[in-house]
């Protein structure tokens, strides 16, 4: 009924990066709906008192004529470890509701966290965010992610990140990571270590 959604964070009452959720609805309806939407999605929305303080998840899903919104206070994931999995015919370039593909790859991450997926020889993202890595100069993120989170284009354009292609030889060169999203930023002072990647 709804086949897209996006996921805003809200700030103690304040809805943020606005202008990077909108490009990408308008390009995700664009290319779903084959033409471009005549609103504005994160325009007259009504937080609740109860979502006023501080960090909330606001998860807007829409089709072509209708949305639905849905509010829930956020907590933090705590992700110390991947594990590797092939998804070489996976493809999730929209913000897809249905999210079967994704949760029976998550369901292969055995003891370990999370799930970092690896499509014809690549590393992309997690099931749930995109992943930046350091080598404790410089941060890079991997050039063909599944999805292009609005979090990533943000830092690209602001240069505190960089794309570039990634492979698993490629991880021994780097320090650590990061899983950033909507409801993380880029976190420079912490990471994880690299060989929490298995």
């Amino acid at each position: 009924m709804y086949p897209l959604f996006e996921t805003v964070c809200i700030k103690n009452g304040v809805i943020q990066n606005v202008e990077w959720h909108q490009k990408r609805y308008e390009t995700s309806y664009e290319k779903l709906f084959l033409k471009l939407p005549t609103d504005r999605l994160l325009t007259d929305i009504f937080i609740p008192d109860k979502f006023l303080n501080g960090l909330c998840k606001l998860r807007i899903f829409y089709n072509e004529n209708n949305s639905k919104i849905e509010f829930e206070k956020y907590v933090s994931k705590k992700i110390k470890t991947l594990k590797l999995v092939n998804a070489d015919d996976l493809e999730y370039e929209l913000k897809y509701s249905d999210r079967k593909k994704l949760n029976s790859l998550l369901s292969q991450k055995g003891n370990y966290d999370e799930v970092l997926i690896v499509k014809k020889g690549k590393i992309t993202d997690t099931s749930y965010a995109n992943i930046v890595f350091t080598d404790e100069r410089k941060w890079f993120t991997p050039a063909s992610p599944l999805l292009k989170g609005t979090c990533r284009a943000r830092l690209l354009k602001e240069k505190k990140i960089e794309a570039i292609d990634i492979s698993i030889k490629d991880l021994a060169r780097f320090k650590g990571f990061n899983l950033i999203n909507a409801m993380n930023d880029l976190d420079k002072n912490n990471f994880t270590q690299i060989e929490n990647i298995f």
